[in-house]
């Protein structure tokens, strides 16, 4: 399970870079080294070794849990501003069917319709529930957990290559 190139040009920007020490393990190779446990559900000593050693693929996951770096780029890439999310749709000429919330005082129009179509957001969780290690939650940590869950519910969203590029 490797990053394909579109996934990884959209994550890449957003990664830590330019730490002393010695030379890291390629950032690609450990992220689809994370990838491959959160999907199988694997210990992380189990991890192959195409993508490099499992401690580096764990600490990284780890720090970059408890530095919040994956739900950062989880909230960038949700464009979490309703109203630009909808500006952006409107300019690719995307009906937005998102009902507006509760406290809007001006309330966005809905189509209803449309809105019972939302079985696409239902598929999108029982894509994640194919994540062993999301579904049954093997992670002892909040953090690792959601992180883990944002990588795979934005992997999800990706195509991914079988083998490296």
């Amino acid at each position: 399970m490797w990053l394909s190139d579109e996934a990884w040009k959209t994550l890449e920007p957003h990664l830590p870079h330019g730490k002393p020490g010695k030379p890291r393990v390629d950032d690609r190779t450990v992220i689809s080294g994370i990838l491959h446990v959160l999907k199988t559900g694997c210990r992380w000593r189990d991890v192959p070794p195409a993508f490099g050693p499992p401690t580096t693929i764990y600490n990284r996951y780890n720090r970059w849990s408890q530095r919040r770096i994956w739900q950062r780029i989880f909230e960038k890439m949700a464009a979490a501003d309703a109203d630009s999310l909808r500006k952006w749709l409107k300019q690719r000429k995307v009906k937005a069917v998102v009902p507006s919330t509760a406290s809007r005082r001006t309330p966005y129009p809905l189509d209803s319709r449309a809105y019972k179509r939302r079985n696409l957001i239902e598929r999108m969780f029982c894509k994640l529930k194919s994540w062993r290690r999301i579904a049954t939650r093997y992670d002892r940590y909040a953090q690792n957990y959601l992180s883990g869950l944002a990588l795979a519910a934005h992997n999800d969203r990706m195509d991914l290559n079988e083998s490296p590029t």
